[in-house]
């Protein structure tokens, strides 16, 4: 599934707040993108490797709030 910059903006944006969202911010993302649920949950989990590895060039970015 090809997501669109604003959806990518929502998860992003989400994704500097907490790295571990309840099921509440899953549920206020899944309706703000109009992504599924379960690709939002997969796109965390992927997210959160890369960063892990420290292969996140935008997360310092957004976390600035520069964007």
């Amino acid at each position: 599934m090809k997501k669109t910059p604003e959806q990518l903006h929502i998860l992003k944006k989400a994704f500097v707040r907490t790295q571990w969202p309840t099921a509440e911010e899953y549920d206020q993302m899944t309706e703000d993108s109009r992504l599924p649920r379960p690709y939002i949950v997969n796109w965390f989990g992927d997210t959160r490797y890369a960063c892990k590895n420290s292969n996140l060039k935008w997360y310092y970015l957004y976390q600035s709030g520069k964007v």
